[in-house]
């Protein structure tokens, strides 16, 4: 992948839910808002994701577990 298809993408994570939310590199959305219950994480990773995405999430009290799940799905996961 080059440079020019990473998605720079935020997560916003809630009790039981998260929302996410995609921009390029020119700052032009890409992806979402979408709210994603976390009945259906596991399907929406593998779903919604590339290898290619730069993730970033708050730190919260579930926050190692999430980053566990999305390493294996994205390029990185920057916790902030």
């Amino acid at each position: 992948m080059t440079q020019e298809n990473v998605r720079y993408i935020g997560l916003d994570i809630h009790k039981r839910y998260l929302v996410a939310y995609g921009v390029n590199r020119e700052q032009e959305q890409v992806y979402g808002p979408r709210r994603v219950e976390y009945s259906r994480l596991k399907r929406w990773i593998q779903a919604e994701l590339r290898d290619s995405d730069a993730i970033a999430l708050e730190m919260t009290t579930n926050t190692w577990h999430m980053v566990d799940l999305l390493e294996p799905h994205v390029g990185s996961v920057l916790v902030v």
